[in-house]
């Protein structure tokens, strides 16, 4: 959830561009657009790595140097992680899906190695192990993706001719990042507010409860971001007709994501006791404002994914901005009349009831703007 902030938003205006046939109707000016996005991202990394450094140091922490080799090389990977960008707006998602998890299993098999060769590895040694492996890969996944859309590495990133911005994609790039900062603050914040609210043996509970359907939603998450893929490239060939058909498929999915989460609430407490070995007690019914807040989620997923696609994001940035303001009250709110862990995602959904119905709404007249022909961007 947080490593989506890493881009500020400018790849998902990237990811646009590119399935929206960018690459084929205008290839220069979206080279434009990558060049001055790495060249961005490249001058908030160097900021970061900078910061990072001075603070660590200051500090004078005794693990100093496992802390930079961990967060440094990670900081210095932002601009290359536009190859998520680049590879989602091309619809290549297996690519995407390899890069992304790739530094992960690959430190797995790293730390396997050396608990036989070296029973006792140092942090330093494991910190280093993981940061220069995300780089590294982070660096060979963006090399891959410019490959991809066939964009030589040198034409590309060269400075030579200076950089050219062009600022209305920059302006939808920071209304994404504050879609992703709401998403945060809505989703994100449980565990830490649960246990300001109520201590650690609650926070637990709802760490435990939230995660069974966190997992689900991220599988569900994959499938929006495919059809985000879908919808702009439909909308680039102006087909209202099969852009009402996708938007109908996708309220059917949903609909069978919901049944499927209203099923695994009802045996929450079975799950929470296999899981935990009976060490945390769960009744089916605390599960419910769970499912209450992935249901919204599911369907506010489906007209958001179309506003994505349209870039009509103004309605949900201002809507974004209530969400980040108000949910830490209404949260308190709720703990001062009910003393439970599923307070949290009560709230979050009853905020993201508002977005779900004016997202849906919104999606359906810009779905029919298109039959009537007006201009795609």
């Amino acid at each position: 959830m947080y490593a989506a902030l890493l881009d500020l938003g400018i790849g998902s205006s990237l990811r646009n561009s590119i399935a929206g046939r960018s690459l084929s109707k205008n290839p220069r000016a979206l080279q434009v657009e990558l060049r001055s996005a790495f060249w961005v991202l490249a001058g908030v990394s160097a900021i970061a790595v900078g910061a990072l450094s001075i603070t660590v140091v200051a500090r004078g922490s005794p693990n100093a140097s496992a802390i930079l080799f961990l967060y440094a090389p990670v900081a210095a990977s932002v601009p290359f992680l536009l190859s998520s960008s680049i590879l989602a707006g091309l619809g290549a998602f297996v690519s995407q899906s390899f890069f992304q998890s790739a530094n992960v299993w690959f430190f797995i098999c790293v730390v396997a190695v050396l608990a036989i060769v070296d029973g006792n590895a140092s942090l330093l040694k494991l910190s280093a192990i993981w940061g220069i492996s995300f780089f590294a890969f982070a660096l060979f996944g963006f090399f891959y993706s410019l490959k991809k859309i066939g964009f030589d590495v040198k034409s590309t990133l060269s400075l030579r001719s200076g950089l050219e911005f062009n600022f209305s994609r920059f302006a939808v790039g920071g209304k994404f990042l504050l879609l992703q900062i709401s998403v945060v603050f809505l989703y994100g914040l449980g565990n830490i507010l649960t246990y300001n609210a109520l201590g650690a043996r609650e926070a637990a509970r709802f760490d435990i409860c939230n995660r069974i359907f966190q997992l689900g939603m991220s599988f569900y998450g994959i499938w929006i971001a495919i059809m985000w893929t879908e919808i702009s490239k439909v909308r680039s060939t102006g087909d209202s007709r099969e852009l009402r058909r996708v938007f109908i498929r996708m309220h059917q999915v949903a609909l069978l994501f919901s049944l499927g989460v209203v099923c695994v609430a009802m045996l929450a407490s079975n799950i929470v006791s296999v899981w935990t070995r009976n060490a945390v007690g769960l009744h089916w019914t605390d599960a419910l404002p769970f499912a209450f807040q992935a249901i919204a989620q599911i369907f506010s997923y489906v007209g958001a994914v179309f506003l994505n696609a349209f870039e009509d994001i103004l309605i949900q940035a201002v809507m974004s901005i209530f969400s980040i303001v108000l949910v830490i009250p209404i949260a308190n709110l709720l703990f001062s009349k009910f003393s439970s862990f599923w307070v949290v995602p009560l709230a979050s959904g009853l905020l993201t009831l508002i977005p779900m119905l004016v997202c849906n709404f919104r999606a359906v007249v810009r779905i029919s703007s298109v039959g009537r022909g007006e201009a795609i961007a």
